[in-house]
């Protein structure tokens, strides 16, 4: 339930996000008309317009800009404040909204570690976001996720990381792939099947990095996510890339896994990140505890 004083932040957040009065409005379940009259009132209170208007839609002013990051900061607090009464009430409530790169979605053992949390804490929901690598940091700061998982982060003075893993990459392909023999494989083994990248990111560029470095020649048959890939690798003799940290996940009866060897990848490793200085709710700063656990036992 959002308290009275919230609701002002909401309507602008919500009209932000959206980028017009109408958007904003459905979601908020109200009509257009007694939105807008809202805002007005709003902006009369703070002697100032937080939208431009225009024939598109409405955008945020350099007024709107500042108030924005006050209201999501409010609305943050505000939640972690709601998850903290909870939790001295013993409800365990709570809602943890982790932003993902996109390339690294479908990794198993992040998918154990939430599956672990609820077995102990059921009344917490999750919210996976997947989203390129390049918007991550903007969903953090936008107060869009509690938490990101990403590789290798790109420098940003508004993210910290909270803890890293080292990660390895796993090759995979139908079941009975000639080339996926036991034991770790190497890059020159598969060179003549086409293989699946990820479209951007450090995956895709550390297998290129290795492949170059070795004068291996390859063809590219799909830029996709490792999960889009699945469907197209059972059925075909094409070759895909993902990442795993800790012990691999098994290869299933439609898709084999096998370790990329280390000698053909440069170390990577996996960062859980938060917005710098912000205060996470009960629950996402204990999922956050029980990762950095888990990493820990990994020697990073």
């Amino acid at each position: 339930m959002t308290m009275q004083h919230e609701y002002p932040l909401k309507i602008v957040e919500e009209i932000a996000r959206s980028g017009s009065i109408r958007g904003a409005a459905d979601m908020l379940s109200i009509t257009p008309s007694a939105l807008n009259r809202r805002l007005l009132s709003l902006e009369d209170e703070l002697e100032t317009q937080l939208f431009e208007r225009t024939s598109q839609g409405v955008l945020l002013n350099a007024a709107g800009e500042i108030f924005i990051t006050h209201a999501r900061r409010q609305l943050a607090d505000m939640k972690s404040v709601r998850s903290k009464i909870a939790d001295l009430k013993g409800a365990r409530r709570g809602r943890v909204t982790i932003a993902i790169d996109d390339n690294i979605a479908n990794i198993e053992s992040f998918a154990q570690e939430v599956a672990a949390y609820q077995s102990e804490f059921d009344g917490v929901a999750f919210a996976i976001e997947p989203t390129t690598a390049d918007d991550i940091a903007q969903f953090l700061i936008e107060y869009r996720a509690d938490l990101a998982l990403q590789l290798h982060p790109r420098t940003n003075s508004h993210v910290s990381s909270l803890c890293s893993a080292p990660a390895g990459i796993v090759v995979t392909g139908r079941k009975n792939h000639p080339a996926l023999h036991d034991g770790p494989l190497r890059l020159h083994e598969i060179t003549q099947y086409l293989w699946t990248l990820p479209p951007r990111g450090p995956l895709r560029k550390a297998i290129e990095t290795s492949a170059s470095s070795q004068g291996l020649e390859y063809r590219v048959g799909l830029e996709a996510s490792s999960g889009f890939a699945i469907p197209i690798l059972q059925g075909s003799d094409t070759i895909g890339f993902e990442i795993a940290i800790g012990t691999p996940k098994h290869s299933s009866s439609h898709i084999y896994r096998r370790t990329l060897s280390p000698r053909d990848h440069t170390p990577l490793f996996l960062h859980l990140s938060q917005l710098k200085g912000r205060s996470l709710s009960v629950a996402a700063g204990r999922f956050a505890e029980q990762v950095k656990k888990s990493y820990a036992v990994l020697g990073v």
